[in-house]
């Protein structure tokens, strides 16, 4: 048996374990979805899948347990971390070397937070939440709005709703319930 044949039949006991009634066509397909990875690392997967998690496993989540991919959260995350790290590796006079270790999108944060040598004089162990907090909401919010090509955009009050039609609408929608 190769390693398709394996993977197809591996695929098949895990849909009658989670109860799942698949084609041998969809199971092909299924096999065939992971192709790119290498094929005793999927193996693996498929067989250890049982121990650990209660759903049956679709292609994308056999390919996030062989290469787990990062969300905007992590992101938000690693970045705060790098840059209350800077402040104590680099302090507030090697302002490039901490600008250099920390990456744009944190400097941009620490920018905005009144710059390098504010931010590193108000950093306290008592600021420290707040301020890693603080950094991981606006690093995920800077780099959405780097991709949606509005970083640099002033944030103005949208405009109301021109049409009465729609307006009634919304009016109707958010009246019910006595509200």
């Amino acid at each position: 048996m190769n390693t398709k044949q394996e993977q197809v039949a591996l695929y098949g006991q895990l849909a009658m374990i989670y109860g799942k009634q698949l084609t041998p066509q969809a199971l092909v397909m299924m096999v065939d979805a992971l192709d790119d990875l290498p094929g005793g690392a999927v193996i693996q997967v498929m067989k250890a899948w049982v121990k650990k998690q209660k759903h049956f496993p679709m292609p994308s989540d056999i390919r996030e347990s062989l290469s787990p991919t990062t969300d905007a959260a992590d992101d938000g995350r690693d970045i705060a971390s790098r840059v209350i790290a800077a402040v104590s590796k680099f302090g507030s006079y090697q302002a490039e070397a901490a600008k250099n270790h920390i990456g744009e999108i944190g400097w941009e944060c620490v920018q905005r937070m009144g710059g390098w040598k504010t931010f590193c004089s108000e950093l306290t162990e008592d600021t420290k939440g707040i301020f890693n907090a603080q950094i991981r909401d606006l690093a995920m919010t800077l780099k959405k709005k780097a991709l949606n090509g509005t970083l640099d955009q002033p944030q103005n009050f949208p405009t109301p709703i021109e049409s009465g039609d729609v307006r009634k609408l919304i009016g109707d929608f958010t009246n019910k319930g006595g509200v």
